[in-house]
């Protein structure tokens, strides 16, 4: 929920600072796509069991990115494409 994606965003406003002297990066997981793309620098889509990674979508937008940036294009662009690797990757999409 929130509390999750609150702690996220705080490690990766910390990270650039801490990251940039130590190539330091911070795995979060999350369950909404917008977070995912406003938080990450890359998104991936994970199967379900046995969970494998199926699907990467690289999110190079500028940093830092503010509340704006959910209304920019790229943000739609990101979104969608994790959306449909998510649906790709589920098992009722192959039905």
């Amino acid at each position: 929920g929130g509390l999750e994606v609150d702690r996220c965003a705080r490690s990766a406003r910390e990270t650039p600072e801490r990251g940039s002297r130590a190539n330091l990066a911070v795995p979060c997981g999350t369950h909404r796509l917008s977070a995912a793309v406003v938080l990450s620098w890359r998104g991936l889509v994970m199967s379900p069991r046995p969970g494998h990674i199926a699907g990467e979508v690289a999110i190079d937008a500028p940093r830092p990115r503010r509340d704006a940036f959910r209304t920019a294009p790229e943000f739609v662009a990101r979104s969608a494409q994790l959306s449909e690797m998510l649906g790709a990757a589920m098992p009722e999409a192959a039905q």
